[in-house]
């Protein structure tokens, strides 16, 4: 059996689209088994997630809470760090965002005549009844809502969750810089902006028939084994 994740097909989206992803950064991650290592920002990033979702485990005093992330350079070479956000801003996201679950895993399967069943899976950061949330950081600069309108990643989960109504919550973010006297770099984050999208007719049709695309071009270039679910 095939296993897609979301974030295979909205990358491949991109790579079509023209979107800042060239097709060996695909091809790597494909082979890579649909992972890998981000830039520095996207570590950033990865890093706020695990304290929204663990805020608990990554406190480290009444006013910080410090994560390990890694992240990879221009060459590839991956590196290790910790850095730190505020407590008090985290508390206020969480109060703000409100009660549902977190980092909750959905699939999805779907039937094709050549490569048989087909799993597509996502994971939603946070889903309170028919609503989906999304976290991501911008770092040294501002988000827009227009560089998400297009993207697959909120059709997907829209889809696998059966859900109505998708929200990302965007924080600008700078970069991280060590306080007078501490040792781990801290991160500032802002207020997020939150952008809406909504489930529309044909929105489901959209996302099988973007899977086959994808499935199609996999195929084309010899990568569908790199897809077998383990």
């Amino acid at each position: 059996m095939l296993r897609i994740r979301a974030s295979t097909l909205e990358k491949f989206r991109r790579l079509k689209t023209y979107e800042y992803v060239t097709q060996g950064e695909v091809v790597n991650y494909l082979k890579a088994g649909q992972d890998g290592v981000g830039d520095y920002g996207m570590a950033i990033g990865t890093g706020w997630h695990k304290c929204l979702e663990d805020p608990v485990g990554t406190q480290f005093n009444a006013k910080r809470h410090h994560v390990e992330i890694e992240y990879a350079n221009a060459a590839g070479c991956s590196f290790k760090d910790t850095i730190a956000f505020d407590r008090a801003f985290l508390l206020k996201t969480l109060q703000d965002l409100g009660p549902g679950e977190k980092e909750k895993e959905y699939v999805r399967t779907y039937h094709h005549p050549t490569w048989g069943p087909v799993e597509l899976k996502g994971t939603v950061d946070h889903i309170h009844g028919l609503e989906v949330t999304d976290f991501k950081t911008k770092v040294k600069s501002q988000p827009k809502a227009e560089d998400y309108e297009n993207s697959l990643q909120w059709r997907i989960y829209l889809t696998l969750t059966g859900g109505f109504k998708f929200r990302y919550w965007l924080f600008p973010a700078d970069e991280p810089v060590k306080e007078k006297g501490a040792e781990v770099p801290f991160v500032y984050l802002q207020d997020p902006m939150v952008v809406a999208f909504w489930k529309y007719e044909g929105m489901e049709r959209e996302v099988e028939y973007a899977l086959w695309d994808f499935l199609d071009w996999a195929d084309l270039h010899g990568l569908v084994s790199y897809l077998e679910k383990k």
